[in-house]
């Protein structure tokens, strides 16, 4: 993973077809942030990024009151589809 919008951490979480989490992953960006998922069973996947901007390891609402915007959530381009007996290596700019 690489060029976050900001340096602060991250939850990054494996969806299945149905966007239900699987697997999800607590970072703390670096210049080129490696994150491994292994034993995912065949099919489609999805990945999804939010950026944990204080760091409580949850996705938090906007709070209008307190002039707050929720947690911004980035979504990998196209869906993942795997196959038994495959390892997959996936590049993701961010910024792109």
């Amino acid at each position: 993973i690489k060029n976050p919008e900001f340096s602060g951490g991250a939850i990054l979480q494996i969806l299945d077809a149905k966007d239900v989490i699987l697997e999800e992953k607590i970072i703390q960006w670096s210049d080129s942030t490696v994150v491994e998922f292994k034993n995912l069973r065949q099919g489609s996947y999805r990945i999804r990024l939010i950026y944990d901007v204080n760091n409580n390891r949850k996705w938090d609402t906007g709070n209008y009151a307190e002039k707050r915007q929720p947690e911004k959530v980035v979504y990998f381009p196209q869906n993942i589809d795997i196959k038994p007996n495959f390892d997959y290596i996936l590049e993701w700019d961010i910024q792109k």
